[in-house]
């Protein structure tokens, strides 16, 4: 079971993450997704999952999530990631800099028939502040 989760962790991140296919979203997110990672005033579950996401396409075109590590054990994945991305639109109020980032973040997710149902995340927000300039390093 780890294994497969795993894989559709990895399945997830390729063919839907990192091509901006919102539609692939419902495809590993469960319709009940419990999301303990969104930000205040978001829907929850995979609407909520789904604006984020779209934020992050708007203010980085080319983002792109590489996996740097997976560890599976029952029905969790935790998977460190890392992520680079030209900032070119607006990100939650903050126009474009054209600034090159790269940050990092780690995932949890409980998985049930191949579908997260309950997913928590931390992600370097303050570094990606301090790359983009809105805060001084």
């Amino acid at each position: 079971m780890s294994e497969q989760n795993k894989a559709a962790v990895r399945h997830f991140i390729e063919t839907a993450f990192n091509q901006h296919d919102l539609g692939g979203f419902p495809d590993y997110y469960s319709p009940n997704l419990i999301d303990h990672a969104l930000p205040p005033n978001m829907p929850q579950g995979l609407e909520g999952r789904k604006m984020l996401a779209s934020m992050f396409f708007t203010g980085f075109p080319d983002i792109r999530v590489t996996i740097e590590d997976m560890v599976a054990e029952g029905d969790k994945v935790v998977a460190y990631w890392s992520a680079t991305g030209t900032h070119q639109g607006d990100l939650m109020g903050i126009p474009p800099t054209g600034k090159y980032v790269t940050i990092s973040g780690m995932a949890i997710d409980r998985l049930q028939g191949g579908k997260s149902v309950e997913h928590w995340e931390i992600i370097d927000q303050l570094g990606l502040m301090q790359q983009l300039g809105v805060i001084p390093a």
